[in-house]
C-alpha cells in the first residue's frame, strides 16, 4: 500500500502544517509529542515510533473493530519537574473508540487509571507519573463506523485528573494520521454501504452507500485472476461543502484498472430544491495541482448509450463485456456474441489496455470500425489466448474530455477517471441530493466550497 500513501490527507493538507512556536518565544517548559499507528508498534524500533503491521476491518461487520495504538510522550526538558498524568487523546472525526478494548501499557498504574470513551475522545486519568522522556501507550479499537483517514491529537495535564497546567506540542509537532479500511474488495465484491465518519443516518450529508467494486476490471480482468484490494473512503463535511475521497491499494497488480461505484449524500447548505444547479456545481478530481491539493474540474457524465438488444440503456455503469474479439484488423475488429450494439457511434470501447473509439458498426459481418489508441493508451496488436478463448471487448463509462468541455487543454483527449453516473433527487424531501460515481483512480467528488 506504499504507493497510494502520497494520496492520504491531501484533502486536509492543512492539518499536515506543524503547530509553530514563535521563534522569539521562550521554550516551553511542558511539551508532549504524539504517534499513532494502526495496529501496533514495532517492539523492535529503538525509537518507539515506528509502526509494525495495518490491520483493516470489514464493513458491515460490527465484530470486526480495528486496533489503534497511541503513544504519547513526555518532551519536556530533562531538568524539569513536569510529569504527565491524565491525559484526553481524540480525533478529529466522528471515529469512536471502545471503551472495553482500552488497555495502558507502560505505565504502571495501568490497572487503576480511569478510562471513559465518550465520542471521538478517549480519556485517561489517574496515570502513574510519565516524567521527562517518558511515555505511555495507549491500545483500543475503534468501532466498525470508523475507517478512512483521520487525524489525532491530545491534550495532556500536570493533574491526575484533566486538571492543573497543559502541555505545549513540540516545536515541529504534526498531528498524526491513521488508514483504517474501510473494507476488502474483490471484483466479485457484495454492495455495501458504508458510514466512516460515524453511524450518520442514511440521510445525512456524506453517507455513502452501495460501495461497489466492478465485477470486471477495464481490461476485462475479473475473479479468480483480480486481487483483492483494500479500500478507503474519506468524507469531509463541513458547514458549506461536503467532500470524499475514494482510495484503495496501489501496489498490487491490477489496482490501476479497478474501478469502483458507489453513492454519495451531498450537502445542501441554501436547502435548494433546484436540481440543474446543484448538479452543475458537482466537481470531481482525479489529479493533483503542484501545491499537492486536489485539481477538482466540473463533473462530466459517464458515458452511456442505448443497446440495440431490447433497448436497453447502458447507464454508464462499471466496466462489463459487450462483446468478444473475433479479429484486430487495425482500423476495424471483428466482434462475435455482443451483448447489444450502440445506435449512437461514436462509443468507446477498451480491450486489453487500449481505449478505442468506436466510428462506425456493420451489424450483418459483425465489424466495427475504430479509432485506435485513444486516450493516452498505445495501439497493440490483440490476438485471442487460444481458438476457444476470447479476449473481451469492455463498454468504458469514462468520457473522453472534449476540447468544448470546461477544463484545461492538458486533460483534453484523455478520459475523465471520475464521472457521474446519475444525480438523484429525493422525491420525499427536495432538498436532498445524492451522486453515484463511477471512479477509477482515487478520485474526489465535492460540491461547494
Amino acid at each position: 500500500m506504499n504507493g497510494m500513501r502520497k494520496w492520504l490527507g491531501v484533502t486536509i493538507a492543512a492539518a499536515l502544517l506543524p503547530l509553530a512556536v514563535p521563534a522569539t518565544a521562550a521554550a516551553p517548559q511542558k511539551v508532549y509529542d504524539l504517534a499513532v499507528c494502526v495496529g501496533a508498534f514495532d517492539a523492535d524500533d529503538p525509537l518507539h515510533r515506528a509502526c509494525d503491521v495495518d490491520q483493516a476491518q470489514v464493513i458491515n461487520n460490527p465484530t470486526q473493530q480495528t486496533p489503534i495504538q497511541a503513544r504519547i510522550y513526555n518532551l519536556s526538558p530533562p531538568n524539569t519537574n513536569s510529569s504527565i498524568n491524565s491525559i484526553d487523546l481524540f480525533a478529529l472525526v466522528n471515529w469512536h473508540a471502545l471503551s472495553g478494548t482500552v488497555q495502558i501499557l507502560d505505565n504502571a498504574n495501568a490497572t487503576k487509571a480511569g478510562i471513559s470513551a465518550i465520542g471521538a475522545h478517549l480519556k485517561i486519568s489517574n496515570l502513574a507519573p510519565i516524567k521527562p522522556g517518558g511515555f505511555v501507550t495507549i491500545q483500543f479499537n475503534v468501532d466498525s463506523f470508523s475507517c478512512g483517514f483521520a487525524r489525532w491529537d491530545v491534550t495532556a495535564y500536570t493533574g491526575s485528573s484533566f486538571s492543573g497546567a497543559t502541555f505545549a506540542p513540540s516545536p515541529d509537532y504534526a498531528r498524526p494520521g491513521t488508514d483504517v479500511a474501510c473494507g476488502q474488495f474483490t471484483c466479485n465484491s457484495v454492495t455495501n454501504d458504508i458510514r466512516p465518519q460515524g453511524d450518520v443516518a442514511p440521510t445525512s450529508p456524506g453517507y455513502i452507500s452501495s460501495l461497489k467494486r466492478g465485477n470486471y476490471n477495464t481490461n476485462g480482468i475479473t475473479t479468480p485472476a483480480c486481487s483483492t484490494l483494500y479500500a478507503y473512503v474519506t468524507p469531509t463535511i463541513t458547514a458549506t461543502s461536503a467532500q470524499l475521497q475514494t482510495l484503495w491499494d496501489k501496489n498490487l497488480f491490477d489496482s490501476d484498472v479497478a474501478v469502483f461505484r458507489y453513492t454519495f449524500n451531498l450537502l445542501n447548505p441554501t436547502n435548494s430544491t433546484d436540481a440543474t444547479a446543484m448538479r452543475n456545481a458537482l466537481q470531481v478530481a482525479w489529479k493533483l495541482k503542484t501545491d499537492l491539493t486536489p485539481d477538482f474540474q466540473p463533473a462530466l457524465n459517464c458515458e452511456a448509450h442505448v443497446y440495440s438488444v431490447g433497448g436497453n440503456p447502458i447507464p454508464g455503469d462499471l466496466p462489463a463485456p459487450i462483446a468478444s474479439l473475433v479479429a484486430d484488423n487495425g482500423s476495424k475488429i471483428d466482434i462475435s456474441g455482443p451483448t447489444g450494439v450502440p445506435l449512437d457511434v461514436p462509443f468507446s470501447i477498451v480491450i486489453e489496455d487500449e481505449m478505442m473509439v468506436v466510428t462506425k458498426v456493420i451489424t450483418n459481418t459483425n465489424t466495427w470500425f475504430v479509432t485506435r489508441g485513444v486516450g493516452g493508451t498505445a495501439q497493440t496488436l490483440h490476438v485471442n489466448p487460444s481458438p476457444t478463448t476470447s479476449l473481451p471487448v469492455m463498454s468504458n463509462p469514462f468520457p473522453l474530455v472534449k476540447a468544448t468541455d470546461p477544463y484545461p487543454s492538458s486533460y483534453v483527449g484523455l478520459p475523465a477517471r471520475v464521472c457521474i453516473r446519475d444525480f438523484v433527487q429525493s422525491m420525499v424531501d427536495l432538498t436532498q441530493f445524492s451522486a453515484i460515481v463511477i471512479d477509477g483512480s482515487d478520485g474526489w467528488v465535492r460540491i461547494g466550497q
